[in-house]
């Protein structure tokens, strides 16, 4: 259960939000679908709010991160009922998933693309069509599985600094709003710049040239997470963080 919203996020249709995805004018709700074993079956809720109709197709996709780059790639995990739809101007449509098979031993990452499907008969003289894709999260909770993250802060490319989250644990963590603060007290860096990292992935964030901190700085992290609140102390160029993992 989420203990606070990370507000919307939308970048080439990936949306990192605890408020309803939106784009153009489809709408889709939740903006993150469980699954398990125990709870095999979800589903999540399409709306056209615009006046016009549309065509949608569904397709589902394993999800891996290397480098902190998403990786998607076909999968027979899971099914979507129905794969294709017309969704006529104000209407809704329900789309289920069902878990074929659960991950072996840890949790499982996919993604549902949602996008819209191009009606060149529908175009005028002149007129472009844009595309909608949109893209939800689809987990598969495994028992036991949690994140445990390891956080740095060290100098990258000269004198810029680079925070680091390593996720050493058997479940993802959706991090949100960062923030660094000095030895009194004040605010050196807020980065709001959400971003998933699965289990066995890391994430890094540059921190802007105003954040000039000597090595061997002890600053505080205060990180928002899917799971919790999280403040680490942190040494400018150590290895990991001070106070251990997450």
């Amino acid at each position: 259960m989420r203990r606070w919203p990370l507000g919307s996020w939308m970048l080439a249709g990936l949306f990192l939000a605890a408020l309803p995805a939106s784009a153009a004018n489809i709408i889709v709700t939740p903006v993150r679908v469980t699954l398990s074993a125990k709870a095999p079956i979800a589903s999540l809720e399409v709306k056209n709010g615009g006046d016009t109709g549309v065509l949608m197709q569904i397709r589902l996709r394993h999800w891996t991160q290397d480098n902190g780059k998403d990786v998607l790639s076909p999968t027979d995990d899971l099914v979507a009922n129905p794969p294709g739809f017309r969704l006529a101007a104000g209407a809704t449509q329900i789309v289920r998933f069902g878990l074929e098979r659960p991950p072996a031993n840890s949790e499982g990452t996919y993604r549902v693309l949602i996008t819209q499907v191009p009606e060149q008969r529908l175009l005028q003289a002149g007129e472009v069509q844009t595309v909608l894709n949109i893209s939800v999260p689809i987990f598969v909770e495994s028992p036991n599985d949690k994140p445990d993250v390891l956080w740095s802060l060290r100098r990258v490319h000269g004198a810029r600094l680079q925070l680091q989250a390593i996720n050493r644990g058997t479940a993802h963590i959706e991090i949100g709003r960062l923030r660094i603060t000095g030895a009194q007290g004040h605010l050196l860096v807020t980065l709001d710049k959400p971003a998933y990292v699965l289990a066995g992935q890391r994430h890094s964030w540059t921190l802007p040239e105003t954040a000039a901190l000597a090595s061997g700085t002890t600053v505080t992290l205060n990180a928002e997470t899917d799971s919790a609140s999280v403040e680490r102390k942190l040494v400018v160029g150590a290895g990991g963080d001070a106070e251990g993992s997450e």
